[in-house]
């Protein structure tokens, strides 16, 4: 099916944001957390379905991007404009569940208005590929960012296991966004050819990703500071419980500013 008239794109998108809505509806029926907060499940059952798009944004555009090798500057093939407006109808739908589950935030406003807009102007002008690269590079970092909160929500932000995932989260996120989108972004700029809307969307997003990059610089070095401490007081990690002799450091329990998505 192509996907140029605009009455075919806002089907797609509507599709989308209903499977979508139907996955988190399944998930939401069949998955109990009766130790959680009514607030904490929803948050943690919502996060299993932006893993779900992750993964599946992952895959497809990998897939695009290596063996199609689109360029810059070229007009949105049909499997792009299929990425874009499913993805978008990803945005929509997850816009949309986290006003009405009570779990969103300014970073949630800001980040899914930005992604929206950038996916919009992509089919308006009919040329995403800038976009697709940019997906791909963000969604590295999904997974393990995910599965560090939801392991935070269940309890286990003090074991080898969350740390395993935050040290992969940051890392893939500063590398990613910080060395691969920075220099995507820089050569983007640099090309007439494409629409100045679409170059000035991923500058947008592109400064919201160096923000929480210098955030996420400042929890790792207090991690390295952190582990000099467990160290000195002979503290060790447990890969899935905590160890009872946490209550010995000073940190303990005193990481809330160190939450980032």
């Amino acid at each position: 099916m192509r996907y140029e008239e605009r009455q075919d794109q806002l089907q797609l998108i509507l599709y989308s944001a209903v499977s979508w809505m139907s996955i988190c509806l399944l998930i939401e029926t069949t998955i109990s957390f009766k130790f959680l907060s009514k607030k904490k499940a929803h948050d943690l059952k919502n996060r299993i379905v932006s893993i779900i798009h992750g993964l599946y944004c992952l895959i497809l555009t990998g897939y695009h991007l290596f063996y199609d090798q689109p360029s810059y500057t070229q007009q949105s093939s049909d499997m792009q404009h299929f990425i874009v407006l499913t993805s978008m109808g990803y945005f929509v739908y997850d816009f949309i569940a986290c006003e009405f589950l009570g779990i969103s935030d300014i970073g949630v406003v800001v980040h899914h208005s930005l992604a929206i807009a950038g996916y919009a102007s992509c089919e308006y002008y009919g040329n995403a590929t800038m976009s697709l690269v940019g997906l791909f590079l963000a969604e590295v970092s999904n997974a393990p960012m995910h599965a560090r909160a939801i392991l935070r929500t269940l309890g286990k932000r003090y074991t080898k296991l969350y740390e395993l995932f935050e040290l992969i989260y940051l890392t893939f996120y500063i590398v990613a966004r910080g060395i691969f989108i920075t220099k995507m972004i820089y050569d983007c700029i640099l090309i007439s050819e494409i629409p100045i809307l679409l170059r000035i969307t991923g500058l947008g997003l592109w400064v919201q990703s160096v923000y929480y990059i210098r955030e996420m610089s400042n929890i790792l070095k207090r991690k390295l500071k952190q582990e000099r401490e467990r160290k000195l007081k002979g503290v060790n990690y447990f890969w899935l419980s905590e160890n009872p002799d946490l209550s010995k450091l000073s940190y303990f329990k005193k990481e809330a500013k160190d939450v980032i998505f």
